[in-house]
C-alpha cells in the first residue's frame, strides 16, 4: 500500500525510485514463497485448489496495468488508477481475517 502512496501525484525521481523499490521487494519477497505458505496454511490437501485460485486472481489482477493506461488516457494521470487500486486494497485486507490458523 505504500508504493501506491510513493506514485500517487506528480513523484519525484527519489519518490519514483523509492516506490519502485518498495514494489520490487514486495513482489520478490512473495513470489518464490507462495507454495510454501500455501502449504502451511492450507495443508497438501488444498494446496491445488489454492494454488489454481490464486493464479486465477493474479490473471485477473493483470488486466490492471491495461486498466491504468486507459485511465491516463482518459485524465492524463495516473492518481484516479492508484486510488482504485488502494481502496480494493481495503477488502484484502480485511479478508485476511478469516485465513485458517497456521498448521504447526
Amino acid at each position: 500500500m505504500s508504493r501506491f502512496l510513493c506514485l500517487e501525484g506528480t513523484p519525484s525521481r527519489w519518490e519514483m525510485s523509492c516506490g519502485t523499490a518498495l514494489q520490487r521487494l514486495a513482489t520478490g519477497g512473495i513470489l518464490p514463497m507462495m507454495e510454501i505458505m500455501y502449504a502451511s496454511r492450507f495443508g497438501t490437501l488444498l494446496f491445488r485448489r489454492v494454488l489454481g485460485l490464486d493464479n486465477l486472481y493474479l490473471m485477473v489482477g493483470s488486466f490492471g496495468s491495461i486498466f491504468s493506461g486507459w485511465i491516463f488516457y482518459i485524465s492524463q494521470s495516473y492518481d484516479v488508477a492508484f486510488w482504485i487500486f488502494f481502496v480494493l486494497l481495503i477488502p484484502a485486507a480485511i479478508a485476511l481475517k478469516w485465513l485458517p490458523e497456521l498448521k504447526s
